[in-house]
């Protein structure tokens, strides 16, 4: 992606819910990332299994991505 767009101050937001008590994330990525990149670096409390959302601009349109993933220890 090359048209990547700032949304409330970031290239990009990652919000995590971990599954059976909604334990809440909110990450911003790394701001000295490439301008075409979005990393993030989340450190998950404890084991489970996490919803993440990460929302994104491109072109003007805001976008929501939508995974899952399990988080051992």
């Amino acid at each position: 992606m090359t048209d990547l767009q700032r949304y409330l101050g970031a290239k990009g937001h990652l919000v995590a819910l971990r599954q059976g008590d909604l334990a809440f994330l909110h990450v911003h990525p790394d701001a000295a990332a490439a301008p075409n990149e979005i990393p993030f670096t989340a450190h998950f409390p404890t084991p489970g299994r996490y919803r993440l959302y990460l929302q994104f601009k491109r072109a003007g349109q805001l976008s929501t991505a939508e995974f899952t993933v399990a988080v051992r220890r």
